[in-house]
């Protein structure tokens, strides 16, 4: 390995003055606070954008959990008859008499009725 004699390198540029570099750094620092200030304001005009975004998202899931409760009451109140109907039907059916399906109608009617009330009471304690 060989050394080389570094030679110093030949600047045709005079060094700048002190006055000058301070203007120069003035200069960037006026650029840099332009760009934050850019910046800043695009972060607030983001946030203001995805804040209504935010805000539909949460009423969406609120009212997605009303419906998904409102229905679950209405099959309550219209499912429970019904079934109660059908095995009043099918009893009659077996026993060749018609008082089974009445009855099983009124007690499946009351007892929809029932189940509802309490699925609405057990969803009004939980909040």
């Amino acid at each position: 390995m060989t050394d080389k004699p570094v030679k110093p390198s030949d600047d045709t540029q005079p060094l700048k003055d002190a006055d000058d570099s301070t203007q120069g750094l003035g200069e960037f620092e006026h650029r840099l606070q332009a760009i934050e200030s850019k910046a800043k304001a695009a972060r607030q005009e983001h946030a203001e954008l995805l804040e209504p975004s935010h805000r539909q998202k949460k009423l969406s899931a609120e009212s997605a959990k009303g419906l998904g409760f409102g229905l679950a009451v209405a099959y309550t109140i219209v499912g429970v008859p019904l079934v109660m109907v059908a095995i009043g039907w099918w009893i009659d059916r077996i026993t060749d008499s018609n008082v089974f399906l009445f009855l099983f109608a009124l007690i499946g009617s009351v007892l929809g009725i029932v189940v509802a009330v309490a699925l609405v009471n057990r969803q009004n304690v939980s909040k």
